[in-house]
Order: C-alpha cells, then structure tokens, then sequence
C-alpha cells in the first residue's frame, strides 16, 4: 500500500482486483517531532494509484493504492508484479518490485501537483544473472491533476517478457468519514487569552474538547469589558463599555503518520457600547489549516481595531487562542 515517509501520509491500499499479482509491502510510517506546519494550503492530499500490467494475460490490473500525504513530504509504495512472457509454450515469467516515490503539491490554482520517481527492480525466475546495473531503470516525472483527472504513468517495459507495467495516477481531497463507521475521537486541549493595549496578557479560559475525527466542534464565549469608570451614577455601571463575542469552530480532518490536520475557524465581533445607546461594532474572523504533531501546541491570533480611539475607550484588542492535539 501507499505508506508514507519523511513523517506522512496514512497508508489503506485494495486487494488486487484481476490476475495474480503479488500483494504490495508498505514500508511503515514514521511521525515526525519537528515544530507544527502551518499553512493555507497545509491540507493533506488524497493520492491514488492504480498498477496496471500488460503481460500474456492481456491488460489487467494489480489493484489500487492510496494514501493522505501532506505537501511537502513524500509518500512512499513498494508493490510487486509477476510478468508472463508472451511466446512460447513456456512462457518466462518476470518479477518486478516496483518501488514509487510521490511528493505531492498544490499549484496556484488549487490543482495537485506530484513529483514521482519510479524504482523498478526485476528478476528473471530461473536465472542467476545479475540484473540490470543500480539506477538504469529509474526514471522520474512531474504531473499536474485537475480534480479527478486521470494520468497514466509508464513504469517498466521488459525486453525479456515483453510485459510493460503503468501507473494510474489521480489526486484530490482526502474523503469524510465514512457512514455508518464510529469516528475516531480526538482530544483538543483549547487555551484563550486576552492581550489589552497595554500589552497585559489575561487568560479567559482553558477547556479540553473530544471532537469526532471528520466532524465539527465549537465553543461560543461572550466577555464584558469595562472601558472607563462609572457614570454620574456609580450603581448604573461604566458609561461604556465592550461586548465582546468569539466562536471558535475546530475540524479535525484526519490523522495521519502521527499528525493531525486540524482546520480553525475564529470568528465574533466586539461591539462598543455607551449608557446612550450607541454602538460600534468590529467583526473579527480568521481561518487557519495547521498540520500538528501530538502534545505540542501551536496559537493562533485575531485582532480588531477601534475605529475613533478617543469615542470608543480602547485602540487594539487580540484574542489569542492556543490549540493541543492529543491522538
């Protein structure tokens, strides 16, 4: 199966569909312990590859393989194929491990971009001889995948049995959970804090969430903030003051070799508000995709600004938000 390297990539790979090739090695995944990606377009990327063979039985396929490989690393199959020759009443029979290095990307206009390299290595049954000299075979190749876009990819072509082999390549998002299928819960560890104009840094809250892998958890806060001393008269309260509303929404898509994807949405509004009546109100939003490894947390900020410092009490106010995976 499609299995991951340098720290990526969740490996789950179909059973040979037709013939009777040889059921793929995945080599095993390794987490990573470097700091937290984060990026826009830090979402891993479901690639699919389909080894086609054409050998004596005709054209047939040696099964599909995928994987969830975050750009930037590499995703890595190991799969082995039985040639038949295609003359003589003993036909030669050729095995050849292919091992198919893919680093996938994201173009500018959001299609998916794969570096892949190919490594075959056959062996003739029967013989003795050495094969081909290390690296002759390799070959590499750049591809760029709409969505669903198909492309095929030469692999190997043997002189000796006249069998060739290719690989179907496609690539887009990783799919939801499946239904039906209890989802994996993740634990979230959420901090949030304040950081006034003076710089002075108030924590607000720390909650720890279990959110179901593929699906949406949230939390609503609402604070008043005082902006200046009371009225004329004390008991009606400060003359004005700050309403304040966050929303914080997490999306755990998918884990990973170790790492969790995990989609952050901030968003509210602060809203002035005088004893008269009078309201000024700032919306606050912020979308951010992270890639993080387990118990290692990674902030995220949202900041709004007061449109008339001197009528509204305040200048500058950060909601400062930190998130922990535990998986």
């Amino acid at each position: 199966m499609l299995a991951a390297l340098a720290a990526v990539a969740l490996a789950g790979g179909a059973a040979p569909r037709s013939g009777d090739g040889d059921p793929p090695a995945a080599a095993a995944p390794r987490a990573g312990d470097g700091a937290p990606q984060v990026s826009a377009g830090a979402g891993a990327l479901q690639v699919v590859i389909e080894t086609i063979v054409v050998d004596r039985r005709g054209t047939w396929s040696a099964g599909a393989d995928e994987a969830s490989i975050f750009p930037g690393t590499t995703g890595v199959l190991e799969k082995s194929v039985t040639l038949i020759g295609r003359r003589g009443a003993s036909p030669a029979r050729e095995t050849v491990r292919l091992t198919t290095r893919v680093a996938p990307g994201r173009t500018p206009e959001g299609e998916c971009a794969l570096r892949i390299s190919i490594t075959p290595r056959p062996a003739l049954e029967g013989s003795a001889g050495p094969g081909p000299p290390a690296g002759a075979l390799d070959r590499s190749v750049s591809i760029t995948l709409k969505p669903e876009e198909r492309r095929l990819v030469e692999a190997y072509a043997s002189a000796v049995t006249e069998g060739r082999l290719a690989l179907e390549v496609r690539c887009g998002a990783p799919p939801g959970p499946d239904a039906g299928v209890t989802p994996r819960l993740i634990e979230i560890d959420l901090a949030l804090e304040r950081v006034a104009d003076e710089g002075r840094v108030e924590t607000l809250r720390h909650d720890r969430l279990n959110a179901a892998l593929g699906r949406e958890a949230s939390r609503r806060f609402t604070f008043t903030v005082p902006l200046d001393g009371p009225g004329p008269a004390p008991e009606e309260g400060p003359a004005r003051y700050r309403s304040d509303s966050l929303e914080i929404l997490l999306f755990p898509r998918l884990v990973s070799a170790g790492r969790l994807q995990l989609e952050i949405t901030l968003r509210g509004e602060l809203v002035t508000m005088s004893r008269l009546g009078a309201e000024a109100r700032h919306p606050i939003e912020r979308v951010e995709t992270m890639v993080l490894p387990p118990g290692r947390p990674h902030t995220i900020e949202v900041e709004a600004r007061a449109g008339d410092t001197a009528a509204e009490g305040w200048s500058r106010a950060l909601y400062r938000v930190s998130v922990t995976g535990r998986f």
